[in-house]
């Protein structure tokens, strides 16, 4: 554990998302915000607590805001390499991540709605409810990213 007094030095940085403090992450996935809940306690009415609440927040609306389902992280996806196994990599909401290139693809993890249940108990399986009776997807909506090209 550290002293409060250095949480300052820690060096991260912070971004405001409609009026609404957010810690910035590098990739801005829902992975590397909430996966820490996982492991260690949370304490209300802090910058982290605020920080989740706002990510997911986020993540919502944008999904929302382009008729996506929400749920962004790391994930594998429809891209094969020499040896053709599918790639991996971190896809992450704009706003949220330093890296640059976030809203080039849009990957959603179902694995990343469900860490969401830790902090919005109700809505993501709203989300994963409208995913799994969407035409184009099967129930391996559960377990396979879902990927959505939005290409110029």
């Amino acid at each position: 554990m550290f002293r409060q007094s250095t949480g300052s030095r820690l060096s991260r940085r912070l971004t405001s998302i409609e009026r609404k403090e957010i810690l910035l992450s590098w990739g801005g996935t829902m992975f590397e915000y909430l996966m820490p809940l996982l492991f260690m306690s949370r304490f209300e009415d802090t910058l982290l607590s605020h920080t989740y609440e706002h990510v997911v927040q986020w993540q919502q609306e944008y999904g929302e805001s382009r008729q996506n389902p929400w749920g962004v992280s790391e994930s594998g996806y429809g891209l094969l390499n020499l040896d053709m196994h599918y790639q991996y990599r971190a896809f992450g909401v704009p706003g949220l991540g330093l890296r640059r290139g976030l809203a080039e693809d849009y990957v959603v993890a179902p694995y990343a709605s469900m860490l969401a249940l830790m902090i919005r108990p109700r809505r993501p399986w709203t989300t994963l409810n409208n995913s799994k009776r969407r035409e184009h997807m099967a129930l391996m909506v559960f377990t396979s990213p879902l990927i959505i090209r939005h290409r110029a």
